[in-house]
Order: structure tokens, then C-alpha cells, then sequence
């Protein structure tokens, strides 16, 4: 019918990662309020990080 694993062989290495990101907000409904408390300078280079890290994921 099945086999009861122990607890480390049902938690994989991103299991706690998971836990803990579970009730945070999408990255993207955050953007607005952060860029909105940066200085300016600081949030057109948080912008082309993200636009960077971006064209490096879809290479």
C-alpha cells in the first residue's frame, strides 16, 4: 500500500525554504511599495538589476 517514511527522507533540502516562503506576497506586489521607498538612484538600479537578472534567466 504504500511505505511511512522517517522525517529525512520525507523533507527534501528546499522543504524549510518552502515552509517559510509560504504566506509571503509575490515578489512583483512588492515591487510597487519598495521602489516607492527608495531614493530614485537606488530604485532605477534595484530596476536594472531585475531587468539583468531577468535577460540572464531567459538566456
Amino acid at each position: 500500500e504504500g511505505e511511512v517514511l522517517g522525517l529525512g527522507r520525507w523533507f527534501d533540502d528546499g522543504s524549510l525554504c518552502r515552509w517559510m516562503l509560504r504566506n509571503l506576497p509575490p515578489a512583483d506586489a512588492l515591487l510597487p511599495d519598495l521602489l516607492g521607498a527608495l531614493p530614485d538612484h537606488l530604485a532605477e538600479a534595484v530596476l536594472a538589476g531585475l531587468v539583468e537578472a531577468d535577460a540572464a534567466t531567459a538566456a
